[in-house]
């Protein structure tokens, strides 16, 4: 193809098959029989570990304002997991002309990164990165291309990442061509390594790849809404190769479900492609994280009721009112809370609750209010009853009066007022009002001829409440 000046078979040796410039190897670097998918090919080059190396093409870009290289990689699948997030490996090198590197990004996903410079500096933060990650123990054909400032990435033929490097190519450089500096700490095959002196366009790229790039999968992967899956939308995978992808959810919502294929997964938040040789599908769902609910048991024992009652779910971080209602005359008894008495409220409310609790009330018949006839005769007869007598509110109650044996009652007066010679009277609930019953004796001595004199007794109701009738 036009423009290959040099290409590095690595069939048992690092001989340029295009051009004159040879490689030497150093260190530990050997030669694998795993070969890249080319037909013909018979090995490939091992390299892993400092001082791993293959060292050569001192003209290569070489005041060249474009160039590109191709090449198959396979990664060591075990020195990659060994590696920390955020960490770069470089794969190939020229002082201030051309970088790239392996790059294990925060979420342990590899990219492949570059960049070039002007022959005499790099620029500042000016990595160009694949939008694709890189298959372990997997080959896969890299190009990247660059001419003047703009850098590019393809893999299997398809561009993974493009952008600006800050500065241009184009000012002479011998310094050698490092395949895997010397404390790169990169590990894996390369085979069929090849430089042209211009930007190859895309439709050649899959032509650099020599047999061709193997065939590709692709996975379809989508979210719905309130969350995403990642990477996201058509995904090439190598055959063979694995991939995975991860669902994450928005603040306040779950994976509701995750289907492959058609076939549900339940709700993982992640999952693996393996040995990919078919096209696939994976789709989430996501849900609204249900709020979280606390139970109050609600009880009441004989005689009343509480509202609501039973067990009652309370959504975290709200507040429930309890109502306690007592039988016509009962009354609150008592109201227990989580255990401790709060006394005999009619009514509770729990507030900002964040666990279960517990609330119970108890009911006790009202006692009947009381009054007092305080009840009294003087000499020479009786009241009955007499002294203090208790009446329960709203009864009746009756008293008797009896003269002794030759007196006569004269005159019975209740609250000031003179009801008559009466022989009895009863108190019932006509009137609210105090009363006082004044009873006047007289006495006769019929036989002696002299008169006696009668004394006032009194019957008073202590609190209001009571009428009277003879």
């Amino acid at each position: 193809m036009p423009g290959l000046v040099t290409h590095l078979e690595f069939d048992n040796n690092a001989t340029d098959s295009a051009g004159d410039n040879d490689f030497i190897l150093r260190g530990t670097t050997s030669f694998s029989t795993q070969a890249a998918p080319v037909a013909g090919n018979a090995a490939s080059l091992q390299i892993g570990g400092i001082e791993s190396q293959a060292l050569g093409g001192w003209t290569l870009f070489d005041g060249w304002a474009g160039g590109s290289t191709a090449f198959w990689l396979r990664l060591d699948g075990a020195t990659t997991q060994a590696w920390a997030n955020n960490s770069h490996h470089d794969l190939l090198f020229k002082y201030n002309v051309l970088e790239t590197s392996v790059f294990k990004d925060a979420t342990g996903q590899l990219k492949l990164i570059t960049t070039h410079g002007d022959g005499t500096s790099f620029g500042t933060n000016t990595w160009v990165m694949s939008t694709a990650s890189l298959p372990v123990n997997t080959w896969v054909h890299v190009v990247t291309t660059h001419a003047g400032s703009i850098a590019s990435i393809y893999f299997n033929g398809q561009l993974v990442g493009t952008g600006g490097t800050n500065k241009t190519l184009g000012v002479a450089s011998s310094d050698i061509l490092e395949i895997h500096p010397y404390d790169g700490g990169f590990a894996g095959l390369l085979d069929e390594f090849q430089v042209y002196n211009r930007a190859i366009t895309p439709a050649a790229v899959e032509l650099a790849g020599g047999g061709g790039a193997p065939t590709t999968f692709t996975v379809t992967a989508s979210a719905g809404a309130n969350g995403s899956i990642s990477p996201s939308g058509n995904v090439a995978v190598t055959s063979g190769a694995n991939r995975s992808f991860t669902i994450t959810p928005n603040s306040g919502y779950q994976i509701s479900s995750v289907v492959v294929d058609g076939v549900a997964q339940g709700a993982i938040a992640s999952y693996t492609f393996t040995n990919v040789t078919a096209n696939h599908t994976i789709a989430a769902t996501l849900s609204v994280i249900p709020p979280t609910t606390f139970t109050i048991t609600a009880s009441a024992g004989a005689n009343g009721s509480i509202s609501p009652s039973g067990n009652v779910a309370v959504t975290s971080g709200a507040n429930r009112s309890f109502t306690l209602t007592p039988n016509s005359g009962y009354q609150v008894a008592s109201v227990t809370v989580d255990g401790s008495s709060v006394g005999a409220v009619s009514s509770y409310t729990f507030t900002n609750v964040t666990a279960n609790h517990t609330i119970a009330a108890t009911f006790s018949v009202i006692p009947p209010t009381t009054f007092t006839i305080t009840a009294s005769a003087g000499a020479n007869g009786s009241i009955s009853p007499s002294g203090n007598v208790a009446v329960t509110s709203g009864a009746n109650r009756s008293f008797t009066l009896t003269p002794n044996s030759g007196y006569q009652i004269s005159s019975v007066v209740v609250d000031g007022v003179a009801q008559g010679a009466i022989a009895s009277y009863t108190f019932t609930q006509r009137h609210r009002q105090p009363h006082d019953l004044r009873l006047l004796l007289d006495g006769h001595a019929a036989r002696r001829g002299g008169a006696r004199t009668g004394h006032a007794s009194q019957v008073r109701q202590r609190r209001d409440g009571f009428g009277g009738r003879q």
